[in-house]
């Protein structure tokens, strides 16, 4: 791929109009991470150019980047995993939130066994936190970087900004879930622990939303019907989900299908939710669900 004193890659370089370089692989030392980044054309000229060199390789997207806002502090590389449209995947709810919230890991994604790896790393380098630097001021929305849960340090983006009490709202982009905290609890992140893909999808369950009563609090409601769905109806059962459409921010929203063991039927959970009188569904046209067979 390199070539002699770096002849083939610059080559792909002079072709393409693309910037190439070989990067370490921070999760397995025997390999490298070859990186193509320019203007759309030009990766496109530069993947075929390596793919003419290397038929037997797939140069394929295994993912879309979800755009991340751009932020003077931090430039992110990395790709936010998707779940495909219409498909039935394995998925493991990692957090749910504000009533059908929900984040979803992929397991049978090739990036997800390298989780526990990283999530290693990153308590490892952030058990000292005197010794990592905060993240720079001003901070702004989309800027990733590291952040407190309890004792655990995990990769989150910043969701919103509180200037006036030096707050933000932190979004978790391996196990999902938002929390507030002071500005002063973040960290920046290591330029190694970008090149895993985030693996919390945020989603939503299709076609439904919680039953409220008038006289309790609906915040306080959202997040208790969160737990109790999270806690009863999804704990330790095998999970499939399925994109049916998407929300008007271009989130996914799903259909959940829960299975108790081997030998039991597949459930969807929205019906499961609409028969307990938990949820209601939408008044609107509905896709029917499709029920895993195996």
């Amino acid at each position: 791929m390199v070539g002699t004193r770096g002849r083939n890659i610059n080559y792909i370089r002079a072709k393409s109009g693309a910037s190439v370089w070989i990067s370490r692989n921070f999760f397995d030392k025997k390999t490298q991470v070859v990186n193509v980044r320019g203007p759309v054309n030009c990766v496109k000229i530069a993947l075929q150019v390596i793919k003419k060199r290397f038929p037997e390789l797939d140069v394929k997207p295994i993912n879309t980047a979800v755009p991340i806002q751009r932020n003077p502090a931090l430039q992110p590389t990395m790709c936010q995993l998707n779940l495909p449209v219409g498909a039935l995947v394995d998925v493991i709810v990692c957090a749910m939130c504000r009533g059908t919230t929900l984040f979803m890991q992929q397991p049978t994604h090739p990036s997800f066994h390298h989780l526990e790896k990283m999530d290693f790393s990153i308590q490892k380098h952030y058990a000292d936190q005197a010794a990592v630097p905060s993240l720079p001021r001003p901070v702004n929305p989309g800027a990733v970087c590291v952040a407190p849960f309890g004792s655990a340090w995990h990769r989150a983006i910043i969701a919103d900004v509180f200037p006036e009490d030096d707050m933000v709202l932190m979004k978790y982009l391996d196990w999902g879930g938002y929390e507030r905290m002071p500005v002063s609890c973040l960290k920046q992140i290591r330029t190694e622990m970008m090149h895993l893909p985030f693996q919390a999808v945020e989603g939503h369950l299709a076609y439904v939303s919680p039953v409220l009563t008038q006289d309790e609090d609906p915040e306080a409601q959202l997040d208790a019907f969160s737990r109790m769905v999270h806690e009863q109806f999804i704990g330790s059962r095998r999970l499939k989900c399925q994109v049916v459409y998407f929300n008007d921010v271009n989130q996914p929203c799903v259909y959940v299908y829960t299975r108790e063991g081997q030998s039991e039927p597949w459930r969807c959970l929205q019906d499961e939710l609409v028969a307990a009188g938990l949820a209601q569904w939408f008044p609107v046209p509905r896709v029917p669900p499709q029920m895993p067979q195996a």
